[in-house]
């Protein structure tokens, strides 16, 4: 039957629509024509089309990040589904919905040297939640493909979202075809039959933290004199400011919240009593030891990425600590004394409920005010020396209100907690903490433009531009304001700041630090991006602005010097430092 195929295609597409998927990414290819087409023709799936593989699966995985719920990705055999991989990982370890559908040549042409086939079942392992293999087209297993698309949608969800991969094989020909003979007929009659019926619904289910749990973290809040409640990196929306500042006054602990959690704001926003900004600069400096050290710590979400937290865990006196997650064994420490997941928000309103400690008057730890409010003006005074903090800080105060910020690794998602005041409100913030990559920062921010329709930030490195310079492709096609903000310090500056920086010479730290003499403007120019260049810190202001308030994709470059971040982290450092020593001297 020569329209075996496309309907075969027409019962998956529709069938998935119908579980509820709205967005495909497709990198066109030949196998994958007849599920193509029948996704173009669906008109409830709007159809992105991404010439670039690994681009594609980043755009789809910002989109899930931002609406969990799954996009998918549609491809061509061969070696094209191997581009998935890096963002197959990062919905696994991030749990974030994204579906990977792969075209793929019949089990005749598999083993013999056919071009253009790979083995494919199975080919990403257990990075993916699940793998579905329907078999090449066959009019008696209408009703298992539309099970399967239901499964499969479900599946990427929860309760433990991740990536679920579909291996589609199909046999020519797979060109969109009417029917004509009776048998071509009485397939189509039968797949409308199919598509009739209801698809199959499986609502997520709640997990819930058991009680007996919570009331043990609850009862270490209450009892600590020096409890610590840190939020790293959460999915969008998972919890509320309000809770964590309810349970912080009722249990009277510090609090530190990360940039990746979404809950970070300006000071004048905070509702947060005992909310230490400087958290983590404070912590490196040492300002935690003896009777300062945290006697017990709650933490929310996935690993912060403070390397004040992990020197605090790693060294001294161990802490009793619990992790409250929502997926995953959260405990790269290996200390953990709870591991809670479950739904967060749910989970923390029982602890708030649990708390034994009435809400009373705050006993603030004066001391570690003080060190905040100093460590606040040596950060305000390094900032202003520095050119790298400081076009970080600008970036971060002009965002505006209601939009989104996707955060790039590296140096950017450690520098806006040190050197910025906060976000402004109801600024999301999407991040890929799960694999912690510098790889498809744009493509994913893109996908998450595509789905939330507002203005959109990315704050990135030059490093990360050139690793997904095809992003900018598909930024091009944008029509709501979308700003590249890319930091310029002309290679991986973060290792800089490593022990082995100490001991080089340059010559000897240049694989590390990758250095390049790339002009980005040539970049924006290829893709028909408008470009603006910023390399005097006041300009900052007046660059961003113009790019936030035209439609459409622009590439701002701070240009920097190299070093900057680094000599501003020493500095800001050892002006701590010696406050903390003054402060700890009888």
């Amino acid at each position: 039957m020569k329209n075996l195929a496309s309907e075969w295609a027409r019962l998956w597409a529709v069938s998935l629509a119908d579980a509820g998927l709205s967005q495909l990414f497709l990198s066109p290819g030949s196998r994958s024509t007849p599920f193509a087409w029948a996704m173009v023709a669906e008109p409830r799936v709007e159809v992105t089309v991404v010439m670039d593989e690994r681009s594609a699966g980043f755009a789809a995985l910002g989109w899930g990040k931002l609406t969990g719920r799954p996009a998918a990705v549609l491809c061509t055999s061969g070696s094209a589904p191997a581009h998935y991989l890096p963002s197959i990982l990062e919905a696994g370890y991030s749990a974030a919905p994204l579906l990977v559908l792969t075209a793929d040549r019949p089990p005749e042409l598999m083993g013999v040297a056919a071009p253009q086939t790979v083995n494919q079942t199975q080919l990403y392992g257990d990075a993916v939640r699940g793998f579905f293999d329907p078999g090449v087209p066959d009019p008696h297993s209408l009703h298992s493909l539309r099970r399967t698309a239901a499964q499969c949608v479900a599946l990427c969800q929860g309760p433990d979202a991740g990536a679920v991969h579909v291996n589609l094989g199909v046999r020519k020909p797979f060109d969109p075809a009417q029917p004509t003979t009776e048998a071509e007929k009485t397939l189509t009659a039968n797949v409308n039959r199919t598509l009739s019926q209801p698809i199959t619904v499986a609502p997520q289910p709640t997990r819930h933290v058991p009680d007996d749990a919570l009331q043990k973290a609850a009862n270490s809040l209450a009892e600590s004199k020096r409890g610590l409640l840190i939020v790293g990196p959460l999915p969008l929306g998972a919890v509320s400011q309000q809770v964590i500042a309810d349970i912080a006054a009722s249990a009277q602990v510090d609090v530190y919240l990360e940039t990746t959690s979404g809950l970070r704001r300006a000071a004048k926003q905070d509702p947060l009593p005992r909310y230490v900004r400087n958290w983590d600069v404070l912590a490196r400096a040492g300002a935690f030891a003896g009777s300062e050290r945290p006697d017990y710590i709650l933490q929310v979400g996935l690993t912060p990425t403070s390397k004040g937290y992990a020197d605090l865990i790693s060294h001294g006196a161990p802490i009793p600590r619990d992790v409250l997650c929502h997926h995953s064994w959260v405990d790269p420490f290996n200390s953990a004394r709870q591991i809670l997941q479950g739904d967060l928000e749910p989970a923390l309103q029982e602890l708030r409920s649990a708390l034994a400690r009435e809400e009373g008057t705050e006993n603030a730890n004066e001391t570690l005010q003080k060190l905040d409010q100093s460590a606040t003006e040596f950060r305000d005074r390094t900032r202003e020396r520095f050119a790298e903090p400081g076009a970080i800080a600008a970036i971060a105060s002009l965002i505006p209100e209601d939009s989104v910020l996707v955060l790039g690794n590296s140096l950017p998602v450690r520098e806006i907690d040190t050197f910025s005041d906060g976000l402004a409100a109801k600024v999301s913030v999407v991040s890929q903490r799960g694999t912690s990559g510098i790889d498809g920062i744009i493509s994913g921010a893109v996908g998450v433009a595509r789905a939330c329709k507002k203005t959109v930030t990315v704050l990135l490195g030059d490093v990360s531009l050139h690793h997904d310079i095809s992003g900018l492709l598909l930024a091009a096609g944008l029509n709501t304001p979308f700003v590249i903000a890319v930091i310029n310090n002309e290679g991986g500056r973060i290792f800089d700041q490593l022990p082995l920086a100490s001991n080089a010479t340059v010559a000897e730290m240049a694989p590390w630090l990758t250095p390049h003499d790339t002009d980005f403007r040539h970049a924006a120019a290829l893709y028909q991006l408008d470009y603006r260049e910023v390399s005097d810190p006041q300009e900052a202001g007046s660059a961003l602005q113009a790019a936030l308030a035209k439609r459409g994709a622009t590439l701002v470059e701070f240009k920097v010097p190299p070093s900057s971040a680094r000599d501003a982290m020493e500095q800001l450092l050892e002006q701590v430092r010696e406050t903390i020593g003054a402060v700890s001297s009888p």
